[in-house]
């Protein structure tokens, strides 16, 4: 990464919040640019996979995308707890490595530069299919495996 990546990140961060009403992602701010994007990297990590919760709603629409990641909450917690109970093939393991990082990147660069639920729940659809499929398959494999 450039210096100029977490600069950008963190302009794209501030224009978006002053922009933003009640629907804003406060995340801690920092002196420096690259400090910023660490020290905010679990939360941001957290409000894209798992955000915006319930009582952060503030339309139908919202509150409908909340329920909906509280139930996807729910089978994320499931589907990380048979990643130890499932027996992978070596090709399976990068698929789900794979999965992981690359949501993971996107969440994390998304949440942290458009702290607005409203644009990160339409920009949520670059990889959240991808989370969803992985836990499913989790699901589904241990299910193939007669146990649940």
């Amino acid at each position: 990464f450039s210096g100029r990546f977490f600069e950008l990140i963190r302009i794209s961060h501030e224009m978006i919040l002053a922009q933003s009403t009640y629907a804003k992602i406060i995340f801690s701010q920092y002196s420096s640019d690259v400090l910023f994007f660490f020290k905010n990297l679990p939360l941001a990590w957290i409000t894209g996979f798992f955000r915006p919760f319930i009582w952060e709603g503030y339309n139908a629409f919202s509150y409908a995308f909340a329920v909906e990641q509280l139930l996807f909450l729910i089978v994320f917690l499931y589907a990380f707890r048979l990643l130890f109970l499932i027996k992978f093939t070596h090709k399976e393991i990068w698929w789900v490595i794979g999965i992981l990082l690359y949501s993971s990147v996107l969440a994390i660069v998304l949440s942290l530069s458009t702290p607005n639920f409203g644009s990160l729940i339409r920009y949520k659809v670059a990889y959240m299919p991808f989370l969803w499929f992985l836990c499913l398959w989790l699901i589904g494999k241990r299910l193939g495996q007669g146990k649940i």
